[in-house]
């Protein structure tokens, strides 16, 4: 028997957190059927410029990495802009790196600013306000934070009246690192919503995909938003818009400012409940709640909320600029046009000091702080199908599948980035047409395994000058046999370093088979370079792939009936696994292919054909031997999965069939080998395989348009 696996531990049950987005068809009054979304003329039109850049002069601000300040980007002003503009419009323009900065906090410690320089700031402030004309109308009433016409005082006004109205109780709580957690693949989708330009989409990812500058060291943005961007705040509210309607769809009265909350209840049982839903409801969103400050209290036991404390029924100001402000605050409502302009400011800066939240920390600056053992948020959500004769449909926002009347799984779409099934089963159409809708790619393939056969996806408009490229380079083999051959020399030098790595502490006879292996693998290298056309190269590559999988042979138990390397069907259970593994990798790649905006079925070493993923196929070849091989040793030599877990069957058309629970391990150990950790040997920085991935990604796209000479594959070690 087979199985269904996800990527993580999904919650099964339980309210679920719903946005009150209209789906688009529907007659739901909303702006955006009005019009087609933000486009990148619009960010680029010359006024929306000159006008981000007053906003970006009027917050004057520290320099970025480049050292230039507000003041000298105003010398030469437009032409600056136009530059900048020529630069967007082309695809050449790149985000420079983010100069990292400590600012001490009053309360003690520091907060990490993570700064753009002004050419950057200008272009995200231009970008927020293309954006936020979309953004901002949808959001929920719960929030109070960065938008306009609403403060701090907003927020205790508000919670000032739900106390009048009985609500003694209340869950005082924050999300735990929530600018550093926030889900860059949600995030992205729940951005399409509001503009369907790749153009702009791509400059939304260049700003999440930051490079950082910590006194020279760089690192690679890894998961949550960049602190000091203009576009972040009002990214951070768009995330936590399905949060702020789903606790309202339950009937919780929920204030926010960014990510500092209470929930007012009628009484302590409320309370309890609300935060159990509130903790759902985020790990809908790949956040939880920060234990440390999370409690339910009463205005008459006291709690603190943006620099107020409220007790025994009085409030008292924990700062002198709240101690201002007070007077100013109505019940019900806010009086903030007699405010004094500082008071406002000092209280802001006061209230965001204590929810730790003005703006959000870019995650890559503390990747090094993680725990050990803690892993970041996958780069990709997957949801793996392996049962034969199961049906997957929809129920509400979520993906169940059955097979009988057993539910055999219950996953909320909204963690999901990715469904990969490789079993005979039925699909409904009213989940296809869902997973369409919210771009999670679907990836079929043989019951036995190995690649995709088809990939359902719906992306958005291609970006023709990035397809103009690919094709070019895939179609003439001056381009395209050089990333060819590079990709291949990566191939092999890993599956050296896995085979060194394993057959270290083997029997004689053993390293003997491993360094006949290695000598194969360095002898196709020196061969590469020699080879005039794509042909050659995989003839060489196949030779050495011949040894690979004999020393492999050598390196795992007799008794699992290996040979080689046989694909359809795969006939034992090493065969079975590397194929799975493989269709596991494939999947992976091809979702990273649609996200960069290339078209995976054309390739510069695979040949495209009907019904293949040419491309996806290439640049899975530097990670077959770390990832697949080196999983399938490990869960076969240490006994995690053994000859007991097969079903054999000569007469069927998959011989040798994995079984329900040694998929699941299966799946658990690529899953673990995918979110692993190490220091990327050209970035200096720490991220996962799944990261090193799109980074090759994002390597190619740079070959292809001409920016750098050649293509670099990922050696390890």
């Amino acid at each position: 028997m087979d199985t269904i696996e996800t990527a993580r531990s999904l919650d099964g049950g339980g309210p679920q957190c719903r946005s009150e987005w209209p789906t688009p068809g529907t007659d739901a009054e909303d702006p955006r059927q009005r019009d087609a979304g933000a486009t990148l003329d619009e960010v680029l039109d010359e006024r929306n410029l000159l006008d981000a850049w007053e906003r970006v002069r009027a917050n004057r601000g520290a320099p970025g990495c480049d050292g230039e300040e507000v003041e000298q980007f105003a010398q030469g002003l437009l032409g600056r802009l136009h530059t900048l503009q020529a630069e967007v419009a082309d695809g050449r323009y790149v985000a420079r790196p983010l100069r990292v900065v400590a600012l001490p906090k009053p309360s003690g410690g520091q907060r990490l600013l993570a700064i753009p320089g002004v050419r950057d700031r200008v272009l995200q402030a231009a970008m927020a306000h293309a954006l936020g004309r979309r953004i901002e109308p949808t959001l929920d009433e719960a929030s109070h934070a960065y938008r306009p016409g609403r403060s701090v005082l907003g927020a205790l006004a508000a919670l000032l009246a739900l106390r009048d109205q009985g609500r003694s109780t209340v869950l005082k709580a924050d999300v735990a690192s929530f600018f550093d957690r926030i889900h860059q693949p949600t995030l992205l989708a729940q951005l399409r919503r509001f503009s369907a330009d790749p153009g702009l989409l791509a400059l939304v990812g260049q700003v999440l995909a930051a490079v950082l500058d910590d006194d020279g060291e760089r690192r690679l943005m890894t998961r949550g938003v960049p602190q000091g961007s203009p576009l972040s705040p009002l990214l951070a509210n768009l995330y936590l818009h399905p949060f702020d309607v789903g606790m309202r769809a339950q009937g919780f009265q929920l204030i926010r400012y960014a990510d500092d909350l209470v929930l007012a209840c009628l009484d302590a049982d409320e309370a309890a409940r609300a935060q159990d839903a509130a903790a759902r409801a985020l790990r809908e969103l790949h956040l939880e709640l920060n234990p440390a400050k999370t409690r339910i209290a009463s205005f008459v036991s006291g709690f603190d909320f943006l620099g107020v404390r409220f007790k025994d029924g009085a409030l008292h100001p924990l700062t002198a600029g709240m101690a201002a402000l007070l007077p100013h605050l109505g019940h019900g409502e806010l009086a903030r046009a007699g405010a004094p302009d500082g008071a406002l400011a000092e209280a802001d800066e006061a209230s965001s000091e204590q929810a730790e939240a003005e703006l959000p920390l870019a995650a890559g600056v503390l990747v090094d702080e993680t725990p050990a053992g803690q892993r970041s948020a996958p780069l990709l959500q997957s949801v793996y199908v392996g049962e034969p004769g199961s049906v997957l449909r929809l129920d509400g926002e979520r993906l169940l599948v059955s097979r009988g009347r057993e539910l055999l799984a219950s996953v909320p779409l909204g963690q999901v980035d990715q469904l990969a099934v490789s079993a005979n089963v039925l699909v409904s159409s009213a989940l296809l047409r869902h997973c369409a809708h919210r771009r999670i790619n679907v990836h079929l393939s043989d019951p036995g395994g190995g690649e995709a056969v088809a990939s359902l996806d719906r992306g958005g408009w291609p970006e023709m000058a990035l397809l103009d490229a690919q094709r070019r380079a895939c179609g003439s083999p001056a381009a395209g046999l050089p990333i060819a051959r590079a990709i291949l020399e990566g191939k092999l030098h890993n599956a050296k370093a896995v085979l060194r790595r394993f057959g270290r502490r083997e029997a004689p006879e053993v390293r003997a088979v491993v360094d006949e292996a290695v000598a194969a693998a360095d002898h196709a290298i020196a061969r590469l370079a020699l080879c005039a056309n794509a042909a050659a190269l995989r003839g060489h590559e196949g030779t050495a792939a011949r040894a690979h999988f004999q020393a492999l042979a050598a390196l795992l138990p007799p008794a699992l009936g290996f040979g080689g390397r046989r694909r359809r069907p795969p006939p034992d259970p090493v065969n079975v696994l590397l194929s799975f593994g493989y269709s596991v990798l494939h999947a992976n790649m091809a979702s990273l292919l649609r996200l960069a905006g290339l078209n995976a079925h054309l390739g510069v070493l695979h040949a495209a054909a009907p019904g293949t993923l040419a491309l996806a196929s290439d640049l899975i070849e530097e990670f077959r031997a770390p990832v697949v091989d080196a999983v399938v040793l490990t869960v076969l030599r240490e006994g995690q999965i053994g000859i007991g877990d097969f079903d054999f069957d000569d007469a069927s058309e998959t011989p040798c069939r994995l079984r329900r629970e040694g998929r699941q391990r299966f799946v658990r150990a690529l899953e673990c080998k995918l979110e692993s950790r190490f220091v990327h040997p050209r970035l200096k920085a720490p991220t996962d395989m799944r990261r090193a991935m799109q980074q090759q990604v994002r390597e190619l796209v740079l070959v292809m348009q001409g920016r750098v000479p050649r293509y670099l594959p990922l050696k390890f070690r």
